[in-house]
C-alpha cells in the first residue's frame, strides 16, 4: 500500500484530446455517487494548424488550448499545470507482440526492443515508445501493444504546450483513448470502426482489449462505394484475425460524425458482409459506450468527444496503478511523481513536528502538575525532581527545535524560497538533445556543483558543456577528457559555479 495516499492525493491531471478539427478539454472527478463533470470545452481548430497528426502551426494550436483553459478560469493552468493528452493517431505506429511465457521480465524488454523495429517504421533511438501488457489469447504467450512515434512529433507538441505553462505527465493516442470509453461485455471479438481524417480506422478486440488497429484511405476520387471500402477491409481484417488468434467477430460498431449518416452506414457494410458470408451485426453507439459515460452527456455529442471521456477514466486512475501507453520522453511522468513526493515529504514533516510539539507541551503540563502537587515535600526531593523533569523538557525542545528546522527547509524548498529551485531549473533549460541527467550535487551556494549523467555520444557531452559555458550563470566548467573516451553512451561528470541571476 502506498501511504503517500493517506496524506496527500495526486496533482489532479485535465484530460486534453487534441484532433485535427479541435481541441476538446476535460475534466472528471471521482465522488462517493461516482465520477462527475466539472467542466468540458471544445474550440475548434484553424484549418491546417494539424495535418497528418503533426503540428503545422503553434501559435494558433496554442492560442485554441489557452481558449479553452480560459473559458473555464484565467488562472486554471497557473493552478492546474498537469494534463493527459491524445494527439491524432496518424503518426503513431502499433504492433500487437508475443513472447514465450518463460521469459523474464528484463528479457521481455530486450525481446520488444528487437522485434519492434521488425514490424514499425521508426528506429527506436528516432522514437518515443511504450509497451501495454495484454490478456493472452494464444496458449502459453505473453503478448503485448507495441506502439511509437517519431520524437520530432511528440517535441513540437511537448513544447507548444510547455510555452503557456502546461506540463504533460501523460501522452496517448486518438484511437486508445476512444476504446477507453467503450464497454465490452464479454470476452469475444468485436470489431471497432473509427472515422477519422481521410479515412477510418478499424481496431480489433478480443478478451476486451485491442489486439491489432489497421487503417484505411478514403479515396476522393475512387468510384467504390464508400461503404465497400470499408466492407472490404473488414473482411481483410476477419480473415487475419481467425488466422492469427482464432478469433471470429460477431458484433461491431461504426461510429462517424454524424448519428443518422452512421446508421445507414452501419446497414450496408452489414449487409455487403452478409453477402460475403460474414454474420457481424453492427450495434449502435450506446450499446459500447460506458454507461458512466452515457450518465455525464448525452449520446447524439458523444462522437467527437469520447476521446476526451476515454482520457478522462484514465485521469482519475493513480499513476503507480496506470500501465497503459504513454509516448513521452523518459523522466516527464517521473518528474510528475518527484514534485508529488516533495509535498509529501513536506506534509510528513509537519505531521511529525507537530506531534512532538504535542507532545511537549503534554510533559510540561505534567511537570507543572508535579511542582504544584510537591510544593510541600522535601526542598532536596523538590529540586531534584523538578531538576529531572526539567531536563526531558529541555531534550523534547531541542528536539523540537531540530523538527521544526527541517520544516523550515522543507517550506523554503517547496515554496521556492531557497536558491536550489533556480539551479536546477537553470540546468534543465541547458540540457540539450541525447544527454540525460542523473545527479547533482550542491553541498552549499560558494562550493562547486557537480553534476553526473549520460549521453547517447561524445559530441552531444561536448555540445552541454559548450552550452554551460555560454550561460551567464554557470562558470569555471571542467569537463574531465576522460569522459570523452567513448564515442557513443558517455558517462560524463561536470564541476562548475553557480551565479544566480540578480
Amino acid at each position: 500500500m502506498d501511504l503517500r495516499h493517506l496524506f496527500i492525493p495526486e496533482p489532479p491531471l485535465t484530460a486534453l484530446a487534441i484532433s485535427q478539427e479541435a481541441a476538446v478539454l476535460l475534466s472528471l472527478k471521482k465522488t462517493s455517487k461516482g465520477l462527475k463533470k466539472e467542466f468540458i470545452q471544445r474550440q475548434v481548430l484553424p484549418l491546417g494548424t494539424i495535418e497528418k497528426g503533426e503540428l503545422k502551426n503553434e501559435k494558433e494550436f496554442t492560442k485554441a488550448v489557452q481558449a479553452c483553459f480560459d473559458a473555464v478560469s484565467k488562472k486554471r493552468i497557473k493552478k492546474f499545470p498537469n494534463i493527459i493528452m491524445a494527439i491524432p493517431d496518424d503518426q503513431v505506429y502499433v504492433s500487437a507482440l508475443d513472447f514465450p511465457d518463460a521469459l523474464e521480465a528484463d528479457e521481455i524488454d530486450d525481446a520488444l526492443k528487437v522485434n519492434a523495429p521488425m514490424k514499425l517504421p521508426y528506429p527506436l533511438e528516432a522514437a518515443y515508445y511504450d509497451k501495454e501488457p495484454l490478456i493472452p489469447v494464444k496458449r502459453g504467450r505473453q503478448e503485448f501493444i507495441f506502439a511509437q512515434i517519431a520524437k520530432k512529433t511528440v517535441d513540437a507538441y511537448l513544447a507548444a504546450l510547455e510555452k503557456i505553462g502546461l506540463n504533460t505527465v501523460v501522452l496517448g493516442y486518438t484511437n486508445a483513448s476512444v476504446l477507453r470509453a467503450l464497454k465490452f461485455t464479454d470476452d469475444d471479438p468485436a470489431i471497432i470502426i473509427r472515422e477519422c481524417g481521410d479515412g477510418w480506422e478499424i481496431s480489433c478486440i478480443a478478451k476486451k482489449q485491442m489486439r491489432f488497429l489497421d487503417r484505411v484511405r478514403n479515396l476522393s476520387d475512387s468510384k467504390i462505394p464508400k461503404y465497400e471500402t470499408v466492407s472490404k477491409a473488414i473482411e481483410n481484417l476477419s480473415y487475419y484475425a481467425e488466422t492469427e488468434f482464432g478469433l471470429v467477430s460477431k458484433k461491431a460498431l461504426y461510429m462517424g460524425g454524424n448519428t443518422a449518416l452512421s446508421a445507414k452506414m452501419s446497414a450496408n457494410i452489414e449487409k455487403d458482409l452478409k453477402n460475403k458470408g460474414f454474420d457481424i451485426a453492427f450495434l449502435p453507439l450506446k450499446e459500447f459506450v460506458k454507461p458512466e459515460i452515457l450518465a455525464l452527456e448525452k449520446e447524439e455529442n458523444l462522437p467527437p468527444l469520447l476521446p476526451a471521456y476515454g482520457l478522462g477514466l484514465r485521469s482519475v486512475i493513480s499513476r503507480d496503478e496506470d500501465t497503459m501507453i504513454s509516448l513521452l520522453p523518459v523522466g516527464t511522468e517521473e518528474a510528475y511523481k518527484v514534485k508529488r513526493n516533495i509535498v509529501y515529504a513536506r506534509t510528513l514533516v509537519f505531521t511529525v513536528s507537530t506531534v512532538a510539539i504535542g507532545l511537549m507541551l503534554v510533559f510540561g503540563l505534567i511537570f507543572a502538575f508535579m511542582k504544584w502537587m510537591g510544593e510541600g515535600l522535601h526542598a532536596n526531593y523538590q529540586q531534584a525532581s523538578s531538576q529531572l523533569l526539567m531536563n526531558g523538557v529541555q531534550n523534547l525542545e531541542k528536539e523540537v527545535n531540530e523538527f521544526n528546522s527541517f520544516l523550515s527547509i522543507i517550506d523554503q524548498a517547496v515554496g521556492g524560497k531557497n536558491t536550489i529551485s533556480p539551479i536546477v531549473s537553470d540546468l534543465q533549460k541547458m540540457i540539450v538533445p541525447g544527454v540525460i541527467l542523473n545527479s547533482i550535487q550542491i553541498s552549499s551556494l560558494d562550493a562547486p556543483i557537480s553534476i553526473s549523467g549520460t549521453a547517447q555520444t561524445r559530441d552531444q557531452a561536448i555540445n552541454f558543456k559548450n552550452k554551460l559555458a555560454e550561460s551567464e550563470n554557470f562558470s569555471d566548467i571542467e569537463l574531465p577528457l576522460s569522459s570523452l573516451k567513448s564515442e557513443n553512451n558517455v558517462s560524463f561528470q561536470i564541476t562548475m559555479k553557480y551565479q544566480p541571476r540578480q
